[in-house]
């Protein structure tokens, strides 16, 4: 098990095409560091549907 991150400026970026688990894997990152996971892609669906 991974220790808790103490750093809160910490930010890591996931890369890769679609459907290759980058939602997934930020998801799991989130769970083991306790950093914050923000989905892009519900910000990006979010804002499509209000338009």
């Amino acid at each position: 098990m991974m220790p808790r991150v103490m750093a809160s400026n910490l930010k890591i970026y996931i890369i890769g095409g679609p459907g290759s688990g980058k939602s997934t894997l930020a998801h799991r990152l989130a769970g083991l560091t306790g950093l914050t996971h923000h989905d892009l892609d519900r910000v990006a669906w979010t804002s499509l549907a209000s338009d």
